[in-house]
């Protein structure tokens, strides 16, 4: 059976119009670290970024970069593929998430997400294989182009706040004030990217990674439908 997600109808309508300017090209690694680690030094417990792609795209690569722009050590960043979850950071500074082994339509109940976000931003690796919509997440794309480059996009089809959008334009700039980057036009994308801007939160620049296993019980799911998550 594959593991491949249900199509996204709204994900080529996504690229359409001004959201066609809100994506990049990472020409290597490095470069999706780089602007990963600019969106997440943006983020704040309540945002839940939701990625996509086929398998090797980097979706993890860019978790790690998120997590460096956390202020957590990449090198403990893995894919949490067999324990569903991982933490960086005590106290946590950002939550890991992999749904491919759940599969499509995958039942995210027993990962508590309410719970999760209230302590940190979380990360979503095959985010199209739940529905994450209560959670108002940042839809990313990571496609596979020519060799190394990934070109990493938002999807229209995703409900994000403009304040997470405005993050993401930013970071894909090369900036750090998701303030300026509010009401104003998309960029048109970049190849060279440039350093990740320093991380936000205060505390010592390394965390630690732990693990939840699937057949912990869930804690009551507490959903936040029509609402912002912004704190």
């Amino acid at each position: 059976m594959s593991r491949q997600p249900p199509v996204d109808q709204g994900r080529e309508a996504g690229r359409v119009g001004a959201w066609e300017h809100l994506e990049v090209s990472a020409p290597e690694p490095g470069d999706t670290e780089g602007v990963a680690a600019r969106l997440g030094a943006l983020l704040h417990p309540g945002d839940l970024v939701a990625l996509e792609g086929p398998l090797g795209a980097g979706k993890t690569t860019f978790v790690r970069g998120m997590a460096v722009g956390r202020g957590v050590d990449g090198a403990l960043v893995r894919s949490p593929t067999f324990v569903l979850h991982h933490v960086y950071g005590s106290p946590p500074r950002l939550h890991h998430v992999d749904l491919f082994r759940l599969g499509p339509g995958a039942a995210i109940t027993l990962l508590d997400l309410d719970s999760l976000l209230e302590t940190a931003p979380v990360a979503v690796e095959w985010g199209g294989f739940a529905d994450l919509d209560p959670w108002q997440p940042l839809r990313l794309s990571i496609d596979i182009e020519e060799g190394s480059c990934r070109r990493i996009a938002a999807l229209r089809s995703g409900v994000a706040p403009e304040r997470l959008l405005a993050a993401w334009r930013v970071a894909i700039e090369g900036g750090s004030n998701p303030s300026m980057a509010l009401g104003t036009a998309p960029p048109s994308g970049a190849r060279g990217l440039t350093p990740p801007a320093a991380p936000v939160d205060a505390g010592p620049p390394r965390g630690s990674a732990t693990s939840t296993d699937a057949r912990l019980p869930p804690r009551r799911a507490r959903r936040r439908r029509g609402k912002g998550l912004v704190p």
